[in-house]
């Protein structure tokens, strides 16, 4: 699976995050496409575990914030 790239249908126009979008336009000056938007989620679902786990660099993670039922990534 290493290298597997899994196309996803998303546009920017479409967002129903628009503020990443705005960001990411100012940023670049170019709008984002779906490769950009799933790394952004990607990114938030892993900030988002981190945090419920209480995970710290010192700590290696358990996984239990992932387990729990009221974990949706965002």
């Amino acid at each position: 699976m290493q290298g597997t790239i899994i196309p996803v249908p998303w546009h920017f126009a479409a967002s129903k995050n628009q503020n990443f979008t705005a960001s990411a336009r100012s940023l670049w000056g170019i709008n984002v496409n779906w490769r950009a938007a799933m790394s952004y989620d990607a990114v938030e679902v892993l900030r988002v575990g981190r945090s419920i786990g209480q995970i710290t660099p010192k700590k290696r993670p358990t996984g239990t914030g992932y387990l729990s039922t009221d974990f949706d990534g965002l």
